[in-house]
Order: C-alpha cells, then sequence, then structure tokens
C-alpha cells in the first residue's frame, strides 16, 4: 500500500504488482509496472498466423493481441470478407472493429470509456460510424477537440513572458511585480488566449463550415477581457503623454471613470480581492481612500485590469505621486462574465477602442475595430508568442511554422526544388547571396515573410514604416503575387499533394488528416496510403466538413486496424501511453470533476499547485520549431510511471471519501471497486475481463485493511491500482 496513504510497512510494491496483475488478467501489457516499449508491432507482437485472441476478442478482428490480422501480418484479403490492401473495406463489407478498436476510438474523442451497448453496437454493419457521430454530439469532445486545436494551430505552449513585446515589457502588462494579483483573471486571460482559435475551430465545426476557410478567417471566437488584450496590443506607447488615478480606498463606477465631465474622470479604485496570489506587503494602502496615486500611461492601466496595483513609493516605483503605497492586490475589473462570453468575433479596420473602455467593448458585440489586420491562426497574439521573431528573423520563423501549421510542410522539410516565386524583390542578398547554400530556401521565404512585414512590425504590433517589398508566394504549385495576410491564406488553400501520381488532394486536407491520425495513433499515417488519400479526399469532397473527417478516420483500419492497410504494414499497430493532455482529460471526464488536474487554468507564473506540477511531469502532445510531425511520446519510462503513479495517488484524495464531492466512498467497497472498473478502467460489465478486475480490486482493499491502513486509505491504494492499470492509462488496448 502506498506510503502516502500511512502504510509505511506495506510499501509501494504491492500496489505495482496488483497494477501488473490487473494487466495479466486482462490480457494487456504492463504498460505501467513495467518501463516496456509502447509498440506491439505486426506478427512479432501478435503472434503471426495464430489466430490466437485475448479474452472478449474475435479471432482475426483486428484487436491488439488478436494474431495477425491484427496489424498486417497476413497477406492481404486473408481471413477477412472483403479485405483489400488499401483497408477500406471497413464500412464496406469488411470485418467489424474489434472492442479494443471501440474502446479507443471512444477513448481518443472523447476520453470515456464505452459501456455494453456501446461495445455490441460497434461491431454491427457502419455501428461504429454511427457512435463516432454520436460522440461528436458530446460535451467531451469538444473538450478533447480544443486540445486538438490548440496543438494543430500552435496557440499552445506559452509562457508569460513570451509575451513581452507585444506588451511592452518597460513596463509589461503581464510582468506582474512579485507575481501579485486578485482573483483570477489574470489566469483566465491567459487561459483565453491559448483556447481562442481552437474555440473558433469549434465554431467551424458546429456550423458546418469548410474547415479550410480558418486558413483566411478575419473571425475570432473573443471574450470581452480577450477583446481588451488585442486593444492592449496597438494601444500608443502613452506612459509620457497619460496618466491616471488610483484611489486606494474606495472604486468609483466605471461610468464616471470614463466620463470626461466628471469629477471622477480616468480615477480607478480599490475594492478588496476575494482570493490573493503572490507576495503581500504591510502598508500597502489598501482600503486607505486617503491615499490617491497617479500612474502613467495605459500598460500599467492593464495591469490594474487584472487585478495588480503597481507601487507608488520613493523604492523603484511605477507610479509617480508618491503615495507611499507598495504594490498589491484588487480585485480585477474584469468580471467573471468578461472572461467567459464567447462569441464570433469580426475583426474590421477602424479606430480601435482604449483596453480600459469595458462597456464599450462590452458593447462592441460582433465586431472589434483594429488598425492591425488578423487572419487566421498565424496572426494571433498566442502564434506570435510562441514564435516571436527580431530585426534579424524578420518574420521568416512566422511564415515557416505557418506553412508547417496548415500543410505540413516548410523550407525545412521540403524535398523536391523550392520555386522561385514571381517577384523576388524582396530576398534579403546579404542574408543569403545567389550561389549560396541559404539561397535555395531564401528565395521564397523572403518574399514570403513580407506577408507579415507589411502588417506587423518585429515585435508583432502595427507596422507603419516602409515595406522592403512586395510579398511572393511560391511554394509547392503555387506561384504567385499577394499583399495581404487573406492573400496568404488563399494561397495555402491551393497548394496540392501528388505524391502519388495523377491522385492529386488538397494539401490542408492531407495535413488535417495527418494531424488526427498524430492523435488518434501516436503515430503517423502513411500519406502514400490509399486509405489515407480516400480519407482526406473524401474530406476535401465534403466541402472540408470537419465531422466527415472524424467519421470517415475513426472507422477506418487506419486507426481500428480491422484489416491490413499500408500504414499498419509498415508501421505495426502502436499500443500508446496516455499522455498528460489525453490522461487528465479523461480522468476529468470519466469521474465528471473538470480540469481535475490544475492544467487548463494553470497560474501564469511561479505559483503553481502541486496537482499541476504532478501532471507537468508528464510527456504532453506539443509541437517543434521548423518540424511537421506533432510530437506525441508513445513509449512508457520509468519517469512516465513513477509521474502517473503520484498524479493517481493525489487524484485518488481528490475523489475518495472527500466529503459530499466523494465519488467512491469506502463505506461501500463493491459498489467503488465496481464503479473503479466500469467507470475508471472503462471495462463494462459484459466485458470478460471485468470480474477478474473486480477480483483484483477487491483482493487490494482486503489486502490493504489487513496490513493495517484505515479503509479509506485502503480504498484510495485500490483507486490509484485502477488509474494505473493499462486500460487507464494506455491507447489501442
Amino acid at each position: 500500500m502506498l506510503r502516502a496513504f500511512g502504510l509505511a510497512s506495506f510499501g509501494r510494491h504491492m500496489k505495482r504488482s496488483r497494477v501488473a496483475l490487473l494487466s495479466l488478467v486482462l490480457g494487456l501489457p504492463a504498460l505501467v509496472a513495467c518501463g516496456n516499449t509502447g509498440h506491439r508491432t505486426s506478427s512479432a507482437a501478435n503472434g503471426a498466423g495464430s489466430g490466437a485472441s485475448d479474452p472478449g476478442e474475435q479471432p482475426g478482428t483486428g484487436g491488439l493481441g488478436s494474431g495477425s490480422a491484427a496489424t498486417g501480418g497476413a497477406s492481404p484479403g486473408d481471413g477477412y470478407a472483403g479485405g483489400t490492401e488499401n483497408g477500406g473495406a471497413v464500412g464496406f463489407g469488411g470485418p467489424p472493429p474489434s472492442e479494443s478498436a471501440i474502446r479507443k476510438v471512444k477513448n481518443v474523442l472523447t476520453g470515456l470509456g464505452p459501456t455494453d451497448a456501446e461495445l455490441g453496437a460497434g461491431k454491427t454493419a457502419g455501428g461504429l460510424k454511427t457512435l463516432i457521430a454520436t460522440w461528436m454530439g458530446t460535451p467531451e469532445f469538444q473538450e478533447k477537440m480544443i486540445l486538438f486545436f490548440q496543438n494543430t494551430f500552435q496557440q499552445s505552449q506559452l509562457a508569460v513572458l513570451d509575451f513581452e513585446f507585444q506588451l511592452r515589457k518597460r513596463p509589461g502588462a503581464f510582468d506582474l511585480a512579485y507575481d501579485i494579483f486578485g482573483d483570477s483573471a489574470y489566469p483566465k486571460l491567459f487561459q483565453n488566449m491559448k483556447e481562442s482559435f481552437a474555440r473558433t475551430a469549434l465554431d467551424f465545426v458546429s456550423k458546418g463550415r469548410p474547415m479550410s476557410d480558418l486558413l483566411t478567417t478575419d473571425e475570432f471566437m473573443m471574450t470581452t477581457a480577450l477583446k481588451s488584450l488585442y486593444m492592449q496590443i496597438e494601444a500608443p506607447y502613452d506612459i509620457h503623454t497619460m496618466n491616471w488615478k488610483f484611489n486606494h480606498g474606495t472604486r468609483p463606477p466605471l461610468s464616471e471613470t470614463l466620463d470626461p465631465n466628471s469629477p471622477n474622470y480616468m480615477t480607478f479604485g480599490y475594492e478588496a480581492p476575494t482570493t490573493t496570489t503572490g507576495r503581500k506587503f504591510s502598508g500597502s494602502c489598501a482600503g486607505d481612500s486617503t491615499k490617491v496615486s497617479t500612474c502613467p500611461g495605459n500598460t500599467l492601466l492593464f495591469q490594474m485590469l487584472v487585478g495588480s496595483m503597481p507601487r507608488d513609493t520613493d523604492n523603484n516605483a511605477m507610479c509617480t505621486s508618491n503615495a507611499g503605497c507598495m504594490e498589491h492586490a484588487i480585485k480585477p475589473y474584469f468580471t467573471a462574465e468578461d472572461l467567459s462570453d464567447w462569441q464570433l468575433v469580426k475583426i474590421v479596420n477602424g479606430t480601435p477602442l482604449m483596453p480600459y473602455d469595458l462597456p464599450g467593448l462590452r458593447a462592441s458585440g460582433a465586431t472589434l475595430n483594429s488598425k492591425i489586420p488578423r487572419v487566421s491562426f498565424f496572426s494571433t497574439p498566442a502564434f506570435f508568442a510562441v514564435w516571436n521573431t527580431n530585426d534579424s528573423n524578420q518574420h521568416r520563423v512566422t511564415a515557416n511554422q505557418a506553412l508547417l501549421g496548415s500543410i505540413g510542410l516548410g523550407y525545412t522539410s521540403a524535398t523536391s526544388a523550392i520555386v522561385l516565386p514571381p517577384t523576388a524583390t524582396a530576398i534579403d542578398g546579404q542574408h543569403a547571396t545567389d550561389g549560396s547554400t541559404c539561397y535555395g530556401c531564401h528565395k521564397s521565404l523572403d518574399p514570403m515573410r513580407q506577408f507579415w512585414g507589411n502588417a506587423f512590425d518585429y515585435n508583432d504590433k502595427q507596422f507603419t514604416g516602409k515595406s522592403a517589398g512586395p510579398a511572393s508566394f511560391g511554394y509547392g504549385n503555387v506561384s504567385a503575387n499577394g499583399k495581404t495576410l487573406a492573400d496568404f491564406g488563399g494561397f495555402l488553400k491551393q497548394v496540392t499533394d501528388e505524391q502519388v501520381t495523377g491522385n492529386v488532394i488538397s494539401r490542408f486536407a492531407l495535413e488535417l488528416t495527418q494531424k488526427l491520425c498524430f492523435f488518434a495513433n501516436s503515430t503517423k499515417c502513411e500519406e502514400t496510403d490509399p486509405e489515407m488519400r480516400r480519407i482526406a479526399q473524401t474530406f476535401e469532397g465534403s466541402s472540408f466538413k470537419f465531422d466527415v473527417l472524424v467519421s470517415e478516420l475513426f472507422a477506418s483500419a487506419l486507426v481500428t486496424n480491422a484489416e491490413p492497410t499500408k500504414t499498419n504494414q509498415a508501421n505495426g499497430a502502436t499500443v500508446s501511453i496516455l499522455r498528460r493532455d489525453q490522461f487528465c482529460q479523461a480522468l476529468a471526464n470519466r469521474l465528471t470533476v473538470p480540469d481535475i488536474c490544475e492544467i487548463a487554468m494553470p497560474t501564469p507564473t511561479g505559483v503553481t499547485s502541486a496537482m499541476n506540477r504532478l501532471a507537468g511531469a508528464l510527456p504532453a502532445d506539443s509541437f517543434s520549431r521548423g518540424v511537421a510531425a506533432p510530437v506525441t511520446p508513445s513509449d512508457p519510462s520509468l519517469f512516465f510511471r513513477a509521474a502517473s503513479e503520484l498524479l493517481c495517488e493525489a487524484v485518488a484524495v481528490k475523489v475518495v471519501d472527500s466529503g459530499a464531492n466523494a465519488k467512491f466512498t469506502s463505506a461501500d467497497p463493491a459498489v467503488a471497486v465496481e464503479g473503479l472498473v466500469t467507470t475508471l478502467m472503462g471495462v463494462p460489465p459484459t466485458d470478460p475481463r471485468h470480474s477478474a478486475a473486480v477480483t483484483v480490486l477487491t483482493t487490494h482493499f482486503n489486502d490493504a485493511k489487513t496490513g493495517g491502513a484505515t479503509a479509506t486509505n485502503a480504498m484510495r491504494s485500490t483507486f490509484s491500482a485502477a488509474c494505473q492499470s493499462a486500460p487507464s492509462l494506455a491507447l489501442g488496448i
């Protein structure tokens, strides 16, 4: 039993042995108990030619461990009704998917385990597609897709300091002194930035809009607080020309603060926060109406909006009146509604509002005036924060990552000769001279960077200088002149793929299919695989409807391994660990505890929770500079085992005998263990392995009590064992 649960004499080895035993009785690899590989490929893994099957699997139907049929150990067509080399028989007369495949698909799409009814329905003709359509209508699918789209369009992996150029470092709007802020507006705004374009993609999905239009959209899902952030990025640097006041004892209504005729014009004020994060100072003046500070510029004012009041003393003061007040937390001016009132907002050219004009921003509705053009994912503040440029790079990295995020190709991954664009005047002859090794890329990359150079300076704010040259697109089959980012997005739509002669597919369609392959399988699909190309073409032919892509791909043998495809014959079938976001979202959805790992809205400072730090030790889906393939580690390791064990232990404390919100109680161990197997592990009662899992966990609970554990600690340890079992921590089984 766990030392964390007060059982020093029992040790962690008992729980680990029970995790291994669970895997054994379930007929599954002990991914967590042992540090073995996460891959079981082709005939070597599945007993080629034997046709043997795990309990609950039909011989030859493709479940992992179910014989050569699972991963193409048999020749095309062997053992299949209508089997074809390209795997297109799924849903067209081919074999039904295995229970393992149904479990995998539902887990990837929703984080949940299948029910008995779903396992039965998924094995009928067209049954899996019907289930997929149902699962796509659930809130759990929406939550999983936010994670997928954040990584697909490179909107995650942000840190506060990444915004210092867009928001000005001295003083930076996100550079809060001593990490002091009140309540949760600050981290929620950070979360808003990461989720904005992912939510935009989800809005397109819900309305059946072509996903290809995401490449040219000037509409974004935004909150009022996010509108304010956009306005702050393009607000004037008025630290020398504008002052505002702060009353440390009272907060005037915003209607008076923004009224030029009011005596309280541009006077903001104190209201006590519910919670405070960061250092606390004595003598901060909070609540003292006799103290009124005078502070310069809208940049400091934006800090105040998110709940942090700067210092006003003669010691390194930001504010100028020397009122003798230390920096301190205040109630943010952004309300909870300002941070959650998501709507699709069209950004149009016009005179922008000031970031502190919250009534005006709330009333602006579905339109936001801006002097900075915003088009697609490659001009969002989150994308610029991840891929900061400078006066040397001059948006080259921005252009290359935009290619990688949209069509999966870039200058570092191009395999054919790069075309010369129609206009080459923007080529930097000093950076890469004609005839040099670098020139081969720069002849196309330099004119392409001008799509950003015409709109943004090297801090990714509004560009007001003289253009270095016209923008031009030369990549793949497209060679054309343009000017705006909308032009650039339009050219991306035109790029096609013909790796298979005579088989021309939209490169965007193929790449979005590929990213979903990584999401489902933790590895790539072969782009010359006839089945992958069929799915991408079906997606393109549907006017880029995302639900069509999901339905076709997840019902396909590319994901289910129900019959041979070129992909699984080349790569085998991957049994993958659940990475951080997948595992935490699965736990949250199965236990109905939102953000159970406390990672969806982490505090964007050094102040993090213990749960957040534990979850942070798990590998996460991510992306890299200059690399098309997402980073999706699939193999377990000792670090993964240790981190997942500690995280499961911490979650156990949250959900077992935890008061009114408890999901499992030691007072009724039979019901609790049944819930652990059915809900947490996702092994429903009709699964032949269900009763064996119940037996193992029941024995674990009883042995723990015999060893001296309290009932609560014994059940928490039992939860942890179930949490670390292969059905909980792995995909593909």
